[in-house]
This record gives structure tokens, C-alpha cells and sequence, in this order.
């Protein structure tokens, strides 16, 4: 037996309680083509990208309608093989993984194709922030979301698209 239990929040949000475990309907962002959903599921956050390409996607986070110091999740598939990369922009034209940092690689993929002309993806997060490179994605939180894709899985390719939205999560 599966015991659902439903009620609305202040902001009209359907919260969902499924054996004590409390999630949100999907949250949306469109711009350029390209559709950002995210998700809370307890202590993390699901994000499903969908952009008009065939190369990287990525969303990043950051405080300020700024690239610098920003988080940012890259999700490719080269060869048929999947990947999701974690960096930091310390600097204009400057991002690197987390890890090459001291830092903690905080996004783990779930799904990502490349077909038809899209690239879709999907990944999870954990809402409180790791370390430093990092930001607290609780819901409620607002913060910039930095979406971008480009033509080509090579990270080195410039985006095609890139626009910063501000964001309560």
C-alpha cells in the first residue's frame, strides 16, 4: 500500500509527502530554447536540461548576475560516453574542476543524450553546499542560474547561448 498525502504551500507549490519523504513539483525556466526543470527531493536537487543542440550543456549558480566565482555543471556526451564536469570560475575565461581546486565534486549525472538535435540531461545535486566552489541550493534560496549550451561537446568550444535568470529555488 502506497499512502499519498497532499497539500498546497503560500506559494501554490504542490508538496507531496510519499512515506515521510516531502518533494516538490518541478520548477521551470525557458529562455533561447533551452528549458531548465529542478526538483528538491529531500536533501538534494534534481535538474533536467533540454537545449536546441548537439554539444555541452551547462547551468552554473552564483550569488551575483555574475560569471566569476560562479559553480558550474557541464553534462556532454563524446563517443557515446556520457560525462558531467564540476567547475569554478576563478577568472574571466578561467573555469576549473572543483577538484583541481580542493574542492569536492557535488553534481552526479543521470541521464544525458545527444539525438535529433537536442541534448538532454539530467542530474542531482546536494542542497547544502559542499565547500567553498559551491552554493546552497535549498529551496527557497535565490540565487543566478547561468544556462548555456554550444555546438560542440569540447569544452574549449565557445557557448552558442549563454543568459544569467534570477532564480528562487
Amino acid at each position: 500500500m502506497l499512502l499519498l498525502i497532499g497539500c498546497q504551500n503560500s506559494s501554490n507549490t504542490l508538496k507531496t509527502n510519499l512515506i515521510g519523504m516531502v518533494t516538490t513539483e518541478f520548477k521551470r525556466l525557458e529562455m533561447n530554447g533551452m528549458t531548465i526543470e529542478w526538483q528538491h527531493r529531500g536533501n538534494e536537487i534534481l535538474f533536467k536540461i533540454n537545449a536546441p543542440t548537439e554539444g555541452w550543456v551547462a547551468l552554473g549558480f552564483t550569488e551575483t548576475d555574475e560569471i566569476v566565482q560562479s559553480n558550474l555543471i557541464f553534462v556532454g556526451q563524446k563517443r557515446k560516453r556520457r560525462k558531467v564536469l564540476n567547475h569554478y570560475v576563478v577568472g574571466f575565461g578561467n573555469h576549473q574542476h572543483t577538484e583541481a581546486l580542493g574542492g569536492q565534486t557535488a553534481a552526479r549525472l543521470l541521464t544525458a543524450e545527444e539525438k535529433n538535435g537536442r541534448t538532454t540531461a539530467s542530474f542531482t545535486m546536494p542542497s547544502a553546499a559542499l565547500d567553498k566552489f559551491h552554493y546552497n541550493l535549498s529551496e527557497g534560496n535565490e540565487l543566478w542560474f547561468i544556462c548555456a549550451f554550444s555546438a560542440d561537446d569540447d569544452l574549449q568550444h565557445h557557448s552558442r547561448m549563454r543568459e544569467h535568470k534570477k532564480v528562487i529555488l
